[in-house]
């Protein structure tokens, strides 16, 4: 091949990339936004034409979170050294994702902590924007029987997280410790009669069971890595009435509710 070849050639792959790029940078980046139930499972839709880039990286991130990636994939597979802990086990995508450029996200097993706004990007030299998707995802409502004995308060996150929990009610009150690998009753109010699951940190259940349901009010979840740092909060209001639950919960956009009244709950 002639000298002048070998720049023809070499102009021709420089355009060609140059127009994926130019592809890429249009894509739309208006928001998209959908709403789950905890427990159930999503596909976030993300399409990019990466077969043409060399070596691109693709992240799926949120920027409240730290560490903010969500899942990561490079030329050699999913690195998800900094994935987020929270999202550990539940995500994936494709496996020819970047052949078909198909780089969507599939998310199990949603937590109400996952309520947030998620980025779609494409690294190659620079980082560039895709689209944005906005979740919400509604914890499921329970009620309870009036005169029953014992009321369950439901909050969870992944399993084998190393994490300490603290429940409190709507003055403050401590509720519940869990700390260091046991529950702490010291640092508890008195007044409460309360248990949590003994394999907490293996099943990932850290709801309470309040031995008196006449204990009205909103009670809060709060999960604490071992750093001190808040990974998530989650809110418990229900009325001596109808001993209905109403729950809402976001990490680092937290809710405030109205004691035994469903109807002010502002988020």
């Amino acid at each position: 091949m002639s000298k002048l070849s070998k720049i023809i050639v070499h102009f021709k792959l420089k355009m060609k990339i140059m127009i994926v790029f130019g592809i890429i940078l249009h894509v739309s980046l208006q928001a998209s936004a959908v709403e789950m139930l905890e427990g159930q499972s999503i596909l976030l839709f993300c399409e990019f034409p990466t077969d043409e880039l060399v070596r691109p990286t693709v992240e799926w991130s949120r920027s409240v979170l730290s560490p903010s990636t969500v899942h990561q994939r490079q030329q050699e597979g999913d690195q998800l050294i900094d994935q987020n802990q929270l999202y550990r086990g539940r995500t994936s995508m494709k496996a020819e994702a970047l052949e078909t450029g198909d780089l969507s996200l599939n998310l199990t097993n949603l937590q109400t902590s996952d309520t947030g706004t998620y980025s779609c990007s494409v690294r190659k030299g620079k980082l560039l924007r895709a689209k944005t998707f906005y979740l919400k995802v509604k914890a499921q409502q329970v009620e309870v029987n009036s005169g029953t004995e014992s009321v369950l308060l439901p909050c969870r996150t992944i399993d084998h997280l190393p994490v300490d929990v603290e429940w409190r009610d709507g003055y403050d009150d401590v509720v519940h410790v869990y700390e260091n690998g046991s529950d702490q009753p010291g640092e508890q109010n008195q007044i409460y009669r309360t248990r949590m699951d003994e394999d907490l940190l293996k099943t990932g259940d850290l709801s309470l069971t309040l031995r008196d349901p006449t204990l009205a009010g909103t009670y809060t979840c709060r999960v604490y890595s071992r750093d001190g740092e808040i990974l998530m909060e989650e809110k418990v209001l229900f009325s001596l009435e109808q001993f209905f639950f109403a729950l809402n919960s976001n990490v680092y956009i937290f809710c405030k509710l109205c004691l035994n009244d469903l109807s002010c709950c502002l988020c």
